[in-house]
């Protein structure tokens, strides 16, 4: 017949075990597990969208924004502790904090454009329309001559342009009719394949350190 006195200790041993299972967990996310995310989603990030900008002109370059992301990337909240259980969140693009900074940019490129766009400073906007311009800039926290807007490059934009700036080409947006870009997706893939392998990591050295 157990005692009561067995059956406390017991409570407390096995209670002893979670917490140094999920602080086990957490540490190994923190120390391991999460610079692993960040540095794939990085490596999406110079793959999937610097490299594929050719024009030096590009002024959304996705590598002027690069820093500033992944600053973003390392403020964000991966882990959840809720009721006792803890959750690893992982970015996606409609998670994360696209507002930070000048991030919107790379928002805008990598949920994709239907069409042909040019960038322009708000300074060529008024000079093709005589005009100050009526949607926002991505950034309008830059001086005047560094604000960025992105106009669709219909007949009439391309007339004006020809006629306001006659030597000069117009710089076209780099990912004008692109698909969406998921660059957080190998990271999911990555969570996904080995999420219950580090969960079973975290019992097994909790065990050890329990029995020793």
């Amino acid at each position: 017949m157990v005692t009561e006195a067995a059956r406390r200790v017991a409570m407390r041993f096995a209670e002893g075990l979670a917490n140094s299972i999920k602080e086990r967990y957490i540490d190994n996310l923190e120390n391991y597990y999460i610079p692993t995310i960040i540095n794939l989603i990085m490596t999406e990030y110079d793959i999937e969208l610097t490299g594929r900008v050719t024009d030096r002109r590009a002024r959304t370059n996705p590598i002027y924004y690069e820093e500033e992301f992944e600053d973003a990337l390392q403020n964000y909240n991966y882990i959840i502790i809720a009721n006792g259980k803890v959750t690893l969140s992982v970015p996606e693009t409609n998670t994360f904090n696209w507002h930070q900074g000048r991030l919107k940019i790379i928002e805008n490129i990598v949920e994709g454009t239907i069409g042909k766009f040019i960038e322009v400073d708000e300074e060529q906007y008024v000079s093709l329309f005589t005009k100050r311009p009526t949607t926002q800039p991505f950034d309008k926290d830059v001086p005047i001559k560094e604000r960025i807007y992105l106009l669709r490059y219909t007949g009439d934009v391309r007339r004006r342009w020809k006629s306001t700036y006659p030597k000069k080409q117009p710089v076209e947006f780099p990912f004008s009719n692109q698909p969406p870009i998921d660059i957080f997706a190998s990271a999911n893939d990555y969570v996904n394949e080995n999420i219950n392998k580090w969960v079973e990591e975290a019992i097994r050295e909790s065990n050890k350190e329990m029995v020793r």
